[in-house]
């Protein structure tokens, strides 16, 4: 009798994925949503992603065209840009509301997530959870 060997999924065999939610943000002990607040962008990296990276403040940046359906999280020196809480395996990107996504929430949203150089993270992610995406170019 002969064996075959059968491919199997791990955690090891598959590539790293960042988790993005884009909810209001909680009462504390409640588990409801602040009256009156707008939903909040949250990206997660996993440090075997990130590691350390050499920025300290980051911007979000979206694709368009061929490259419609990616984010880019940039290292920036921009007031406007934003400082990640470093956690054990984790970096979490506190991007806050985000005019472009409105009001239309998503919670755990995942996305392959890949390390362009230092200071330069790049997820795949669905097109549509950027609905209002330009597909031209920008002036």
């Amino acid at each position: 009798m002969a064996f075959e060997e059968i491919e199997t999924v791990t955690k090891t065999n598959q590539p790293p994925t960042a988790k993005l939610t884009y909810m209001r943000p909680k009462v504390r002990g409640t588990g409801q949503s602040k009256p009156g607040t707008e939903p909040q962008l949250l990206v997660t990296i996993p440090t075997t992603v990130c590691g350390a990276a050499k920025a300290e403040r980051y911007v979000l940046q979206l694709g368009t065209g061929d490259d419609l359906g990616k984010i880019r999280i940039t290292g920036s020196t921009s007031e406007a840009a934003i400082k990640p809480r470093e956690l054990m395996h984790a970096f979490v990107f506190s991007f806050g509301y985000v005019p472009r996504l409105g009001d239309e929430m998503f919670d755990d949203e995942r996305g392959v997530v890949r390390k362009i150089d230092d200071s330069t993270f790049e997820i795949k992610v669905a097109a549509s959870l950027f609905p209002m995406a330009p597909t031209g170019k920008s002036k």
